[in-house]
């Protein structure tokens, strides 16, 4: 499951009321040792890794956010964007961020770890419906 976090919720209402809001679109992921329970309160990933699998960041946020239809027209927020590995690990959580590095964390998922070799690629989507 992906969770919004409360700081997601005070950014959303803030883009709403027009009193500012920076775009959610850099994505990132982390080792499968990260993978504690999503909740509202999480600022950061458990675990976040460079594309070669050590510490660090390599968010990428070349694709702009999108609405999309899932019951109603244009009730979903949407992210894609894909991260290649450099190195050889295990990833088993993702996030969506409003800074390339540091920023807010707005969505976080984990799921079962996914090994990945250099060259290898993921494809992560996140999706926030209004219902």
């Amino acid at each position: 499951m992906t969770i919004l976090s409360n700081i997601g919720r005070g950014l959303i209402t803030a883009a709403l009321t027009g009193t500012g809001y920076t775009v959610a679109k850099w994505t990132a992921w982390g080792l499968n040792t990260g993978n504690t329970a999503e909740s509202v309160t999480n600022t950061a990933l458990d675990s976040e890794v460079n594309l070669n699998g050590t510490s660090g960041t390599a968010r990428s946020g070349t694709n702009a956010p999108t609405q999309v239809t899932t019951t109603v027209t244009n009730d979903t927020f949407q992210v894609v964007q894909t991260l290649t590995a450099s190195g050889t690990f295990t990833v088993a959580e993702a996030g969506l961020f409003d800074a390339p590095t540091s920023g807010n964390m707005i969505l976080r998922g984990v799921f079962a770890g996914i090994p990945l070799s250099p060259g290898d690629s993921i494809s992560l989507t996140f999706r926030l419906q209004f219902l």
